[in-house]
């Protein structure tokens, strides 16, 4: 019996041992899954972090897409405004300059314009223009007939 009880004791000192060995290795185990948690805590924390940007970002993009096609309806509708005002600003602006140049050219263009530039001289005749003006030369004092080169004397 004795025996038994040594071998018992024996038995029970290495179940002991290899208990404690169990619960030193169950330790670091459950430390390494500390870890592991803790680690998983943090990316959980990074995700939802960056989720709800997203969905912020995912809002903020919804409200321009709004905007944008509303700005977009607005400007197709004004744009035919801005074309149509464009165009009457045109011709109203083409229109003055017209006029400036008809008020600033000084030259005498017609006979009713000569008549009504000299009030006092009146007119005797007009000379028309025949296109043929680079062979023909100014009549000055003391030009003659035959100073003229041939054809050149129609209607005078």
């Amino acid at each position: 019996m004795e025996t038994y009880r040594t071998q018992s004791i024996d038995v029970l000192k290495s179940r002991r041992e290899s208990i404690v060995y169990q619960i030193k290795n169950l330790q670091n185990v459950i430390h390494e899954w500390e870890l592991k948690a803790m680690d998983l805590s943090q990316k959980l924390a990074e995700y939802d972090r960056i989720q709800s940007k997203l969905d912020r970002d995912h809002n903020s993009y919804n409200q321009l897409i709004s905007t944008i096609q509303s700005v977009a309806v607005e400007s197709k509708a004004s744009l035919g405004k801005i074309v149509l005002g464009g165009f009457f600003t045109g011709l109203l602006v083409g229109l003055a300059i017209l006029f400036a140049i008809d008020k600033l050219d000084d030259r005498v263009s017609s006979l009713i314009e000569c008549k009504g530039s000299f009030k006092e001289l009146s007119v005797l005749g007009q000379i028309p223009s025949d296109g043929m003006a680079d062979e023909m030369t100014r009549l000055s004092r003391g030009t003659f007939l035959w100073d003229f080169p041939q054809g050149s004397l129609r209607g005078v």
